[in-house]
């Protein structure tokens, strides 16, 4: 289940990285170079979330770090259109569900034994000769 939401997250991020250049190309921001520097950030944003997606799909310890962080930027975010900074207060809904949802589910104790660090074979463990 956390996989399939952090896949939706992804394409969602994705689409915003395509708006956000149709936007650029388009003329749409006051700046270019504020233009410029929301697309690059978008883009570093979906590949976050693509990464701790592929990370959850191969139940990779190292997605939790990845996903807590990311579902952590998508409160602030929420944070952020509830004081109309971008959006509204229909995203920033929208984006506090999935970052609660996200944050809670990364603590389930499917997850955590899914993703958990699994004992490495140490010198001290090998068989003796």
């Amino acid at each position: 289940m956390l996989a399939a939401l952090l896949s939706i997250e992804a394409v969602a991020v994705l689409a915003a990285v395509i708006l956000s250049g149709l936007a650029l190309a388009g003329n749409g921001a006051k700046s270019e170079a504020d233009g410029v520097a929301l697309l690059v950030c978008v883009v570093i944003g979906f590949l976050w979330v693509g990464a701790a997606a592929a990370g959850a799909w191969l139940a990779a310890s190292w997605m939790r770090g990845l996903a807590t962080v990311w579902q952590l930027v998508q409160l602030a975010v929420a944070a952020g259109a509830f004081e109309d900074l971008i959006g509204g207060a229909g995203l920033g809904v929208a984006l506090l569900v999935l970052g609660l949802v996200g944050l809670g589910l990364l603590f389930t104790p499917q997850v955590t034994r899914a993703v958990g660090r699994r004992p490495e074979a140490s010198v001290d463990d090998a068989p003796r000769r």
